[in-house]
């Protein structure tokens, strides 16, 4: 499914329906020209039969298609035994919340999601969710404190390489 029909079918009104269907473009548009679009996005979605207020930025439009299109996290093999508790760890913004909460609404919910940009919208989009815990952490190995190291372009590339500095592949 193309991004525009996907924006078109999760929005909830004619405003929302555009904003979503043309997001790829404009993103595509900012990054040819090498402008930063660091303004966050709100609109009406329909999840399921349940309306949410999204909130995102461009370049999240990615894992919106990924959650909501491709759906990879609501295994039909999970229909005869839902989940009574689910850890979301790096919970992003949210979406795979959403869709955990529109599938599985007596399901607990523990997101964990360490970066600050994205917990700020992760704590609006699950905002009035009953049973969703948010945590503003990261979850690994080894019990202490660590270093994270986040910029808007080079967050992944940054952990990529301290990643192999510590010996991983």
């Amino acid at each position: 499914m193309s991004y525009a029909r996907m924006g078109i079918r999760l929005g909830a009104d004619w405003r929302s329906k555009w904003l979503l269907a043309t997001m790829l473009a404009r993103h595509k548009i900012m990054r040819t020209f090498g402008l930063k679009d660091r303004r966050s996005y709100q609109a009406a979605v329909k999840i399921g039969d349940r309306e949410h207020r999204l909130h995102f930025r461009a370049q999240d439009i990615f894992i919106l298609n990924e959650i909501f299109v491709t759906n990879p996290y609501v295994p039909a093999w999970l229909a005869d035994d839902p989940p009574q508790r689910i850890l979301d760890l790096g919970a992003h913004i949210g979406l795979a919340t959403l869709q955990f909460k529109t599938h599985w609404p007596e399901a607990a919910v523990y997101c964990f999601e360490p970066d600050p940009d994205n917990f700020r919208l992760l704590q609006l989009n699950t905002q009035g969710l009953a049973g969703v815990t948010l945590r503003q952490e990261a979850v690994g190995g080894p019990i202490g404190r660590g270093h994270s190291l986040y910029s808007a372009d080079t967050a992944f590339r940054k952990f990529l390489a301290a990643a192999r500095r510590q010996g991983c592949r």
